[in-house]
């Protein structure tokens, strides 16, 4: 698949989907990697003309969207464990 091709997809199927869920373009954040097709000066200009906000997966970018969700995860968990254990401390007698 070439930069062409890519472009073409995106135009019919990612559109296409967005236009199922009644979003705009501009309200999403598509994520693609390092490809060539991918990081071509065509497809930048596709994104760009549409208004598409593009987050790219490299190493720093990865790690760090993986420890942000890690963190996430934990914070909910601990609000969770929190909850539980202030219900049974605070439950009038």
């Amino acid at each position: 698949m070439n930069a062409a091709q890519y472009c073409s997809i995106l135009e019919e199927s990612f559109l296409g989907t967005l236009a199922d869920y009644s979003l705009q373009p501009d309200a999403v954040v598509f994520q693609q990697d390092g490809d060539p097709k991918h990081t071509s000066a065509r497809a930048a200009n596709w994104f760009h003309n549409h208004d598409i906000k593009i987050l790219h997966q490299d190493g720093e970018c990865s790690t760090n969207f993986w420890k942000l969700h890690v963190l996430s995860l934990m914070i909910t968990n601990v609000k969770e464990v929190l909850q539980v254990h202030l219900t049974e401390i605070i439950v009038p007698m």
